[in-house]
Order: C-alpha cells, then sequence, then structure tokens
C-alpha cells in the first residue's frame, strides 16, 4: 500500500467517525434495469448506480449472440438478467464518484480471446492506490473480489489473448453484477484520473472469414 494512502484513509476514516456517519450497504449493479440497448448496445449513462461512467457501454448478451456475430463471451459473462457491460473497443474504461467508495467485486468474462489479461487501477482523488492484474476466459465468468476502500475512481483496461473460436475478435471483456459500497463522506469533486476518455461506439466486431457462420 503506498505510504500515501495511509494519511488520505486515516483522515477520512476521522472525518467519518466525527461525523457520525453509518456504514453505507453495498450496492450491486446488474445493468439489466437499464433502457433496451437495441441490436448495437447503448452507453451506460452517467449517474447509473450513482457513478460516473467513462467508455463503458452495455449489451443485451441474447440479441449481441443473434445479430450476426454468433456465441461469444457475453452470452457466458451473463450473470443475471440480459444485459452486460462492456469496455467500448476493448479501450479504457472507468468509473467514478464524487464520494469515496469501496470497490467491492464483479464477474469479468473476455469477449472474444481467451487468456485476456484486465487491469484495475483505483484512485484516491488522482493519487494511484491500488492496482490488480488478472486473466480470464471467453468461455466462463470469473469472480474478482478485492474490497479496495477509499478510492474515488477506478480504471479497466484489457489487453493480449488469443481467439476463443467465435467469430468476431477484440479486447473487450464482460463485466457483470458489479459491487461496490457507498461511503458517507463526501467531497468536493469529481475526480476520474480519465475524464478525456472517448467513449467508443459497441458496434459489431470484425469477423473472422476463416471461421463458421453461427447456427
Amino acid at each position: 500500500m503506498p505510504t500515501n494512502r495511509l494519511s488520505l484513509c486515516a483522515a477520512l476514516a476521522a472525518t467519518c467517525v466525527a461525523a457520525g456517519a453509518r456504514p453505507a450497504l453495498a450496492t450491486t449493479v446488474t445493468f439489466d434495469d437499464l433502457p433496451n440497448p437495441g441490436a448495437k448496445g447503448a452507453a451506460i449513462a452517467n449517474g447509473y448506480g450513482g457513478l460516473t461512467w467513462d467508455n463503458f457501454n452495455y449489451v443485451n448478451a441474447a440479441a449481441e449472440k443473434n445479430g450476426g456475430t454468433g456465441a461469444a463471451g457475453y452470452n457466458y459473462g451473463d450473470i443475471s438478467g440480459d444485459d452486460v457491460a462492456l469496455n467500448g473497443g476493448g479501450a479504457l474504461a472507468s468509473i467514478a464518484s464524487g464520494t469515496a467508495f469501496e470497490f467491492n467485486s464483479a464477474y469479468f468474462t473476455a469477449a472474444w480471446n481467451n487468456g485476456l489479461q484486465i487491469t484495475l487501477t483505483g484512485y484516491l482523488h488522482g493519487v494511484q492506490v491500488d492496482q490488480t492484474t488478472f486473466t480470464v476466459s471467453a468461455h466462463a465468468p470469473t469472480l474478482i473480489t478485492l474490497n479496495w476502500s477509499d478510492v474515488t475512481s477506478v480504471t479497466f483496461s484489457s489487453s493480449g489473448g488469443t481467439n476463443a473460436g467465435y467469430r468476431g475478435f477484440g479486447e473487450e471483456f464482460a463485466m457483470d453484477n458489479m459491487t461496490f459500497t457507498p461511503s458517507q463522506i463526501s467531497t468536493d469533486f469529481i475526480d476520474p484520473p480519465t475524464q478525456s476518455l472517448p467513449q467508443t461506439p459497441h458496434d459489431p466486431p470484425p469477423l473472422d472469414p476463416t471461421l463458421p457462420a453461427p447456427e
């Protein structure tokens, strides 16, 4: 743990005790209560779950399969309901809040590539305080439990892996049932470290002509 995290967390804890704040309850966002994303998916709007979302889209896993790409990791990564989140275009994505929160857990599945590596980085007011890298499959979800306390933003990046035999390809991942615990401590600003992230539209990925068409 970086040394500056100790002083920052201590200050936040002291503020919370002084204010007599009650512990917050964990929140799980399933993405299933968002509007119908249509055949091509849609961007997750800021404010969903009380968070700011950069370059996170969501798709209906069944519609994605039936839309011409065939089966993909989205289908295996669908934990609840029909919708899953994804990093648009396989590019860097982030979540942020104007209050510190605890990032608890989420299910991750590679959309197209087995052995996809995903790196999550936690920030507290722009200062990196946590980071982890893990590898996921395109055929089964992986529950990643971190319980990072006192972060104000988390970035998500993905790279590598090899095509899992799907018709599409790329470095996108599916994320579902993300759980976080809001803090009772207010801050004066929202400080995602990547405020200028582009919102990459989710279009059907390029198809590999050497692979058979979906049934």
